[in-house]
């Protein structure tokens, strides 16, 4: 167990997961040479064995998704079902598989639906070894002088050691952590701050650091992840004594451990995480999933514009894991971070989180690396975060750059692209376009001063009192909550105001630009003021939400904003609503409760939860207040205001901010 590396790190490593897996396929040799090549610190081999004892670099035993063995038929007498860490699973498996039958396989992409640009190098790269993998990091110390590291990942020891069982029915009871060792001594690579040896088991961790290393003369660093823990669940379960299980294995490890705590949360207390330092760990891994805390959504949610919607998690909090390692001693590394769409979840106000947002975020926390399936963007950013920017600049799929703004001045030419770039901010200083940076997204309530350029801008704001200056393009505005102004540059007459395809058209006819608006309130001209919309076109989604079940129609959001530009308020309309045949029909059709959790699903996006059903049910059939009211209530709550971007988002935004 090595005890000084932390205070090596000057900055938060990028640890290449898998290689650099976002484009080419995993646990390749040339997705491994592209990770470096994009600025990984480390590279990551998940070890498995073959059948006559080599350590290949593949995700799973598993071979049926990573590779072609589907279409090799001198191989369909391997196929198989085998209980691997509790789950039954159908397929190939690489510890039935010889070195040079490995060897006549070729890589494929695990995940091609989601990355179909790395499924396009299918069948072109053979699987790996380990040898070939220090092979290629010695190489590249060769021609560069940069040393690499490494960061194996044990992959199902306990199945491994104790309960696999190859195709014919035997026992592999194989040690692949000693085998780890003893191969990287082999080649000579044994500088204890190159090698961060990995595992989800807690035992083989243990012997490493206790037993095996030692024997070895090594002290490579010791990573615990953290995700379950299947030989916690084999070792403290009574009926695997036959095969070997033994609870006394963990006597040493101060913490009481049973077999729930293979999954139950044991493993991130403080407690068991000093128990983890005390003994044998030098870092703890979790998910960032567990550090950034994410809900299900009831409606996924389209990130990209392409029509399709990806998204189905919502951020709702921080988990401060990295201060639970820290103060026990241990250095943190999460996993994993990704910028495909699927992976990517939604700010707690409902804006998309970008994976520039993501990376900063658990930066923040005081991290010591970082997995990645995309190295290039961590290598971006994290030299950005350690340099001090106020500007994060991280490219997007696009081609251009996201740009996570935490100093205003910071936001300069040099942070834009000529791609599309999006500047993102969650502050409350006054902020300026650069003059090729196309587009702005706040967030959070802060009161914003937004002043645009001569490009055709979008911005969008937050739940504050925002403030968007005019400029010279033909800009589309989104106030977002909060009461937002418009500030133009011309006089009352200098302007055409008509409402079109949902939104408020504000033409320059002094300069010839048109601003299409939405939930802007209050219009500024160079002499004067004036109201814009008393009603916006979120609170009109909100009205229809929960009034009617379903998003406007096109001629009715149009007909309704024109009552709002006209100055007719939220309560007003609603009471049209209320009054109307749609929404008696639909109050009279369902139970009350069936109505609430109508309202909690239709307006806040959410599943409701018992006491707030109980509540609003009870005040209704006691008639203590009406459907409408209640309706118009879940309309206006503060909940669904501050998920504004989520619930109402302006349809022609996204596609162009995507």
């Amino acid at each position: 167990m090595a005890e000084t590396i932390a205070q090596d790190v000057k900055a938060p490593l990028v640890i290449g997961h898998r290689g650099a897996s976002a484009y080419l396929p995993e646990h390749t040799i040339e997705a491994y040479k592209l990770a470096i090549e994009q600025g990984a610190d480390v590279i990551e081999p998940d070890i498995v064995v073959t059948k006559d004892g080599h350590l290949i670099a593949r995700h799973e035993n598993l071979l049926n998704d990573t590779t072609d063995v589907r279409d090799h038929p001198e191989f369909a007498h391997l196929y198989t079902t085998k209980m691997v860490d509790g789950q039954t699973v159908s397929g190939w498996f690489a510890e039935d598989f010889t070195l040079a039958e490995i060897k006549t396989l070729y890589a494929r992409e695990r995940i091609p639906t989601i990355r179909p640009e790395s499924a396009e190098h299918n069948d072109q790269y053979r699987i790996a070894t380990l040898e070939e993998v220090i092979a290629l990091v010695n190489q590249v110390e060769a021609d560069t002088g940069k040393k690499i590291a490494i960061a194996p990942e044990t992959k199902h020891p306990t199945y491994f050691s104790y309960t696999g069982q190859y195709v014919d029915g035997s026992f592999i009871h194989v040690d692949t952590s000693r085998m780890l060792v003893e191969k990287l001594v082999e080649l000579g690579f044994t500088e204890g701050n190159r090698v961060y040896i990995q595992s989800f088991d807690v035992l083989n961790l243990i012997q490493l650091a206790k037993e095996i290393m030692p024997e070895a003369g090594v002290d490579y660093q010791i990573v615990q992840l953290l995700g379950g823990a299947a030989d916690i669940y084999f070792h403290f379960n009574p009926e695997y004594k036959e095969l070997g299980a033994n609870p006394d294995l963990y006597k040493d490890f101060a913490f009481p451990l049973t077999a729930a705590s293979a999954l139950n949360g044991d493993l991130y207390t403080p407690q068991a995480v000093k128990a983890m330092a005390a003994l044998y760990a030098d870092f703890l891994a979790p998910s960032k999933d567990a550090i950034i805390r994410t809900a299900t959504l009831m409606n996924p949610v389209d990130a990209n514009g392409d029509g399709v919607a990806q998204v189905t998690r919502i951020v709702t909090g921080i988990l401060d894991l990295a201060k639970v390692a820290h103060d026990a001693g241990l250095g943190v590394i999460p996993w994993t971070v990704r910028a495909d769409e699927p992976f990517l979840a939604l700010n707690p106000d409902g804006t998309v989180q970008r994976p520039v947002e993501e990376f900063v975020k658990l930066l923040d926390l005081g991290l010591d690396a970082i997995f990645t399936d995309f190295p290039d963007l961590g290598r971006m950013i994290v030299d950005q975060y350690v340099a001090g920017d106020g500007a994060i600049a991280a490219t997007n799929s696009s081609g251009g750059n996201d740009i996570l703004v935490r100093d205003p001045a910071s936001l300069t030419a040099e942070k834009g692209t000529e791609g599309h770039d999006l500047a993102l901010y969650g502050g409350d200083q006054a902020i300026v376009l650069a003059s090729n940076i196309e587009d702005l997204r706040l967030s959070g309530s802060g009161d914003v001063e937004v002043t645009g350029n001569d490009l055709n801008n979008i911005l969008l704001g937050n739940a504050g009192d925002n403030v968007f200056i005019e400029s010279r393009g033909n800009d589309r505005i989104d106030g977002g909550a909060g009461q937002d102004m418009l500030v133009l540059s011309g006089g009352r007459g200098d302007y055409d105001i008509q409402i079109a395809n949902g939104l408020v058209e504000i033409a320059n006819t002094a300069q010839g630009s048109v601003m299409r608006v939405s939930n802007v309130e209050t219009l500024r001209y160079a002499d004067g003021e004036a109201s814009l919309l008393t009603t916006g076109q979120s609170d009109l989604q909100g009205l229809y939400h929960a009034f009617f079940g379903r998003e406007a129609d096109a001629g009715g959001l149009d007909f309704w904003l024109a009552q709002g530009l006209a100055g007719q308020s939220v309560a007003a309309i609603a009471a049209n609503f209320a009054t109307s045949d749609e929404f008696r029909v639909r109050s009279e059709e369902v139970e009350t409760s069936a109505f609430v959790e109508a309202l909690y699903t239709k307006v806040l996006a959410r599943a409701g939860d018992q006491g707030g059903r109980d509540f609003w049910v009870e005040q209704v059939n006691s008639q203590a207040i009406s459907r409408a009211e209640v309706a118009l209530s879940f309309a206006r709550s503060d909940e669904a205001e501050s998920k504004i971007a989520l619930l109402t988002p302006p349809a022609d935004i996204w596609p162009d901010l995507a």
